[in-house]
């Protein structure tokens, strides 16, 4: 077996991309590295007991350049014996029509139908044939557009079900096992491209810094790469820590107390935001613009920022929220006394139960109501409505449930989410957070009706 299959194994094994009995999907693009890529996977597909398959996209971007090389991989593949599965896309009107670069409406493309086979023929990994000087390129990209220690920690050898078993291996080392095995491949016109920043990259920056400064350039910034995956892998791990200490689940995102936010270095609130802005706005790259907007809000305690689209970070009662803002129309259900109901808007739930012994104190998330009082009313849960008002327990008189969230420091944006147990014209309850007077049911009676709601924890934390 050649050297690089055996450097490939081992990256294989040290980082767990390919389990026995996978379903390993290969990214073919007809290019010199799928092409070695899939004759690498074959060669160890039966020692190693996995399965190898195909997929092509043509991107429809070159014309009969696009063309051959479809025909090209239909050729190979069918040599191979290998089943494979195409998608014809013009990814020039894809992109047009959403707005982004034709790279990105090509990256999207392709994902989409490699995810649709993970879907829908039982693909367990996605194998690309990404490599270690694609990695210093990327990581170029970033220095140049500006990136923190995650970004210099370049691609990742797993990300979700697609793999990178190359990332060890440079592009000398797939050129001389394609010459030394003499397989055909083809090449791609738009590879000489300069329009694209990473062709500009690849055939202007690196060959002038390996001809000015350092020969050996790109081996040892692969070395520092891993150096920078490490420190990003161990920067990681304490942000997941401090995310536990200081972060609380909200609707749509995360608050942090200002304080207790204020208080970490500059450098953990810098990461810690990035992470939960990444996050929220659905693992798009965020830009440091982002995150210093967000650091003035909080080193002022005032003040809301536009992140991304439908994500904002903002101030209220001393606490920051970062979240994607969800609507919600009003709602109004009627529920039946008896055992689980969910409320579709929040994803909470309901809980009922009659008792025969009320207990002197009660949890927070669970009420006692009065059968007596209740005989036929039909109840309710529904958001709030302009004019509510309830008689809060343990409070003399009534008080407006306006009135009542501000006190309680609800924020504006979740308001709407909070559900209320009422009958046709009284509230019975502010869902875990406040009972009415009026209908509470004390531990000298004999029958009464439990009620517990039990909060989304992907929805709400509200009055916790």
């Amino acid at each position: 077996m050649s050297d690089l299959c055996n450097k490939v194994r081992s990256t294989i094994m040290a980082h767990k991309l390919i389990e026995q009995g996978d379903k390993v999907l290969v990214a073919l693009s007809g290019g010199a590295d799928s092409v070695c890529l899939l004759h690498i996977l074959l060669a160890l597909s039966e020692e190693m007991n996995f399965s190898v398959y195909a997929a092509h996209v043509n991107h429809g971007l070159r014309g009969e350049e696009s063309e051959g090389d479809e025909a090209f991989v239909q050729d190979l593949c069918n040599r191979l014996s290998l089943p494979l599965f195409i998608h014809d896309c013009d990814v020039r009107a894809f992109s047009e029509e959403r707005h982004i670069g034709l790279e990105e409406g090509g990256r999207l493309v392709r994902y989409d139908f490699f995810y649709s086979l993970v879907q829908d023929k039982g693909m367990t990994k996605i194998a690309t044939a990404h490599h270690g000087d694609d990695n210093v390129e990327t990581v170029l990209m970033r220095l140049i557009r500006g990136t923190g220690p995650v970004g210099l920690a370049g691609i990742p050898y797993q990300n979700r079900d697609v793999i990178r078993p190359f990332l060890d291996v440079s592009r000398a080392e797939i050129e001389a096992y394609m010459s030394e095995n003499q397989l055909e491949y083809r090449t791609d016109s738009t590879n000489a491209d300069i329009e694209f920043t990473r062709n500009r990259i690849r055939n202007q920056l690196i060959p002038f810094v390996k001809q000015q400064f350092n020969p050996n350039f790109q081996n040892h910034f692969r070395e520092q790469i891993k150096l920078y995956r490490d420190c990003a892998f161990y920067i990681e791990e304490e942000i997941n820590k401090r995310l536990l200490q200081v972060a609380e689940v909200v609707l749509g995102g995360y608050g942090f107390s200002c304080d207790a936010l204020s208080k970490e270095p500059p450098f953990i609130i810098s990461q810690l935001l990035h992470r939960i802005i990444s996050e929220v706005s659905g693992g798009k790259e965020t830009g440091a613009q982002a995150v210093r907007e967000t650091e003035e809000i909080l080193r002022q305690k005032k003040g809301q920022v536009s992140l991304a689209k439908d994500v904002v970070a903002q101030v209220y009662n001393g606490t920051l929220y970062i979240r994607k803002e969800e609507t919600t129309k009003p709602f109004c259900h009627p529920v039946e006394p008896c055992g689980t109901q969910v409320v579709q808007e929040t994803g909470g739930k309901f809980i009922f139960s009659q008792v025969t012994c009320v207990p002197e104190k009660a949890p927070k998330d669970t009420i006692y109501l009065e059968l007596s009082k209740l005989k036929d009313k039909q109840l309710f849960v529904r958001s709030r409505r302009p004019g509510d008002y309830f008689y809060p327990i343990g409070m003399a008189g009534k008080k407006s449930l306006q009135d009542y969230f501000v006190d309680c420091k609800i924020p504006c944006f979740m308001r709407d989410f909070v559900p209320i147990l009422c009958t046709e014209d009284e509230i019975l309850w502010i869902a875990g957070m406040r009972q009415d007077a009026r209908y509470a049911a004390t531990k000298d009676k004999n029958e009464a009706l439990c009620i517990r709601y039990i909060r989304s924890e992907t929805n709400e934390t509200i009055g916790r």
